[in-house]
C-alpha cells in the first residue's frame, strides 16, 4: 500500500433485477459415445427489460451446435446438441447477440460428457461426476443464499461432510495403487 495515495473503501448496496429468466443457466449434457443426445435453455426476458436476440456465436464451437427458436411468447429456446462422438468431456459457451442496450450478449456456458457405457472405470467416472455435482451444488446454495462471516447453514455443512468424505476415498484409492 502506497502511503502517499489515500485509500477510500466504498460499499453498495440494493437490490439487483435480473434481466432475463435463463434455465438452466449453465448446460451440463451427458450420453454415450455414438449416440445424439441434445438439451434445451430457456430464455425469457423480463417485462421491464424486452429484448429481441439477433443472431449467437460458439466460442469454439467443435463439440457442439445450436438452433434458437422462439417460443411462442415473448422468450426463446436455445436447443444445443452434441456433436463429439468419441469419449471425454468439452466446454464452450454461446454468445446470444441482443437489441438490449442494458445487456448486448448473454452467454450460456454449456459442459458436455460423452462417455461408454462399456467403460470398466464407468464407477470411478460416476464417482467425478457426483463429486462435480456436489461442488456445483455447493457453488449453487451459496450464491442463492450467501453464507456471513461466521455462520453457515446446515446444507452447507452436509455438502462440505459429503466432499471431505469423497476426497478421503480417492485417497485411499490412489494409495491402495501405489
Amino acid at each position: 500500500m502506497d502511503k502517499t495515495i489515500p485509500t477510500l473503501g466504498l460499499a453498495i448496496e440494493g437490490d439487483v433485477e435480473r434481466f432475463a429468466d435463463i434455465t438452466p443457466k449453465i448446460l451440463a449434457m451427458k450420453g454415450h459415445v455414438g449416440t445424439n443426445f441434445k438439451s434445451e435453455v430457456k430464455i425469457a426476458p423480463r417485462e421491464k427489460y424486452p429484448f429481441t436476440i439477433t443472431g449467437g456465436t460458439m466460442k469454439i464451437g467443435k463439440d457442439i451446435g445450436f438452433e434458437l427458436t422462439p417460443d411462442g411468447k415473448k422468450g426463446y429456446v436455445l436447443t444445443v446438441e452434441n456433436k463429439k462422438m468419441e469419449k471425454g468431456r468439452y466446454y464452450d459457451y454461446i454468445s446470444l447477440k441482443t437489441d438490449s442496450k442494458i445487456r448486448p450478449e448473454i452467454r450460456i456456458s454449456v459442459r458436455g460428457n460423452v462417455f461408454d457405457p462399456n467403460d470398466p472405470n464407468k464407477d470411478k467416472n460416476a464417482k467425478q461426476q457426483n463429486f462435480l455435482e456436489l461442488i456445483r451444488k455447493a457453488q449453487e446454495n451459496k450464491k442463492n443464499n450467501p453464507v456471513k462471516s461466521g455462520e453457515a447453514s446446515v446444507q452447507n455443512k452436509e455438502n462440505i461432510n459429503n466432499f471431505l468424505k469423497m476426497v478421503e476415498e480417492q485417497q485411499k484409492k490412489n494409495k491402495a495403487k501405489e
